[in-house]
């Protein structure tokens, strides 16, 4: 269904409003037909309709914003337990460093006729 610029048949007067024949294609019974031929289209029964198309679009973007919401959180979840990940290698990686220069630091001193006490 789309809205369209019109002008009345017996007036020639513009308006605007829903083509009969697409109404009636999903909603017949908002459409008065006349000798079989879609009429004029009943818009204040329409109204409910428009509702109920309004109240399904709220609770889709309400279900969306959860949905976002938790993706928003496993993001930040992934991207921390990503940093905790680096860091305790980083960790490792100075810890061995600190444990090999203290080695090398030993040996040479214990070449040269130091003892590390």
């Amino acid at each position: 269904m789309r809205g369209v610029k019109f002008n009345w048949k017996e007036t020639g007067a513009p308006s605007i409003g829903l083509i009969a024949e697409e109404v009636a294609k999903v909603y017949p019974e908002l459409v008065e037909m006349d000798g079989g031929v879609p009429g004029a289209v009943n818009y204040s029964a329409m109204v409910a309709v428009l509702l109920e198309a309004v109240k399904q679009q709220d609770e889709e973007i309400r279900r969306q914003r959860i949905e976002l919401e938790e993706v928003k959180r496993q993001t930040k979840m992934a991207k921390t337990s990503e940093i905790e990940g680096r860091l305790v290698a980083l960790e490792a990686a100075y810890t061995q460093l600190l444990s090999s220069q203290s080695a090398a630091e030993r040996t040479a001193l214990h070449q040269v006729g130091f003892s590390a006490k």
